[in-house]
């Protein structure tokens, strides 16, 4: 009994480190760390949160303020100084400081597509506002004119952007002297800004003919094998960019007579990998994707699309639609492989063990790794596909 208990022992997970050799470790809400160091300088407590973003560089800052803290602490005074006075004579935006906070974005692991979009809505609040416009003097009605002059009452997302672009740059200026009683982000009403929902029988899928149409007049070939990972597998075109480009996406065989491969991705947010099964044709258009190295962007793929559509004079293939369309295809006679006979369903198990939640179970209890593959009846051919 005591063999048997400590095989089926779960580790326990690591808990939140809350100090570390020079000080503590503080965590931002949005889940990043920042390291602080503390110190008596002369029986006088000195806190200083460091610019570092790991725990290597904190260290080297420790070994600098151990070789002379009086002199660290009179660098550090005068830097919070000099970045307060860079903000003295007032806050304007410029194409300088987009790309600084370009850099500063890229440095924190933001995506490609995140830094282009606050870039290009910060360039329509540069265009709009001029360079002289102070923030710091910006009104609750000016910010709310910019806003209605370049949104439409429908383009929620448009002013969603707007906003979310402003807001970046304020905190990003914050730690360097701008005051948050002056910032203009403290005008932006988020909460009047809500999705608009999808309306009720509104038709956000293509059947099956226009899809095996649309594949059939689709070029080059990393078009058509983006497009069957996407409608075939239900994938965000970015999770087809990481597999192409091997970031946080891992590709494998499996030996098993229909499913060919399995592809994972951890999420960073949930700290889990999730992991799909892939067929032979999948399989094959994944690695000519990661040899290729990059699979098309948004702009790409809709105008390939589009000329595919027309050429084989169908409805046009809408990106968006194409995850819709595995999850309706696959309820209307879609056809579950397991990689084994038999096999209880996570619910049976879950309720077997006793737990409420089957996340639980499947979060520290299963340990397979190959799920099922869902295979839903589309036939896609092209004249020019490999065989």
């Amino acid at each position: 009994m005591e063999a048997m208990k400590v095989i089926t022992q779960q580790p326990q997970p690591e808990p939140y480190r809350t100090r570390w050799r020079g000080g503590r470790v503080m965590e931002t809400k949005d889940g990043r760390q920042r390291w602080v160091l503390e110190r008596s300088v002369a029986r006088h407590r000195a806190s200083i949160t460091l610019n570092v973003t790991s725990e290597e560089d904190a260290l080297a800052e420790l070994a600098l303020f151990q070789r002379d803290p009086a002199k660290y602490i009179l660098q550090a005074r005068q830097e919070k100084a000099q970045r307060g006075a860079d903000l003295r004579d007032g806050v304007f935006l410029s194409p300088a400081l987009f790309d600084e906070l370009a850099t500063h974005q890229e440095a924190e692991g933001a995506s490609a597509k995140h830094v282009s979009d606050t870039k290009h809505y910060l360039g329509v609040w540069l265009e709009k506002l001029g360079p002289s416009a102070d923030l710091r003097l910006m009104t609750a009605s000016a910010v709310t004119k910019v806003l209605d002059g370049q949104c439409k009452p429908k383009q929620r997302s448009k002013r969603r952007q707007l906003m979310s672009a402003l807001g970046t740059v304020c905190a990003y200026l914050k730690p360097r002297g701008l005051d948050p009683a002056q910032s203009p982000a403290r005008w932006l009403e988020w909460k009047k800004v809500k999705p608009i929902p999808a309306k009720l029988g509104k038709r956000r899928h293509h059947g099956k003919g226009v899809l095996e149409a649309c594949y059939a007049s689709l070029a080059p070939q990393w078009m058509r094998d983006t497009l069957r990972l996407m409608v075939c597998y239900g994938l965000h075109l970015t999770e087809v960019q990481r597999i192409a480009a091997g970031t946080n996406a891992d590709l494998a065989d499996v030996d098993h007579p229909q499913i060919k491969g399995k592809v994972g991705f951890f999420h960073e947010k949930a700290k889990r990998t999730h992991i799909i099964s892939l067929d032979g044709p999948a399989l094959a258009a994944a690695k000519r994707l990661r040899k290729a190295g990059r699979a098309p962007n948004d702009g790409e793929l809709r105008r390939a699309l589009l000329a595919a559509s027309t050429a084989a004079s169908c409805d046009v293939v809408q990106p968006a639609f194409l995850r819709h369309s595995f999850v309706t295809l696959g309820k209307q006679g879609g056809r579950l492989v397991k990689p084994s006979d038999g096999g209880l369903s996570l619910e049976e198990i879950a309720a077997i063990t006793g737990h409420t939640n089957t996340r639980t179970t499947r979060d520290f209890y299963d340990a397979s790794d190959v799920p099922p593959m869902v295979i839903i009846p589309l036939d896609l051919k092209h004249s020019e596909d490999p065989s």
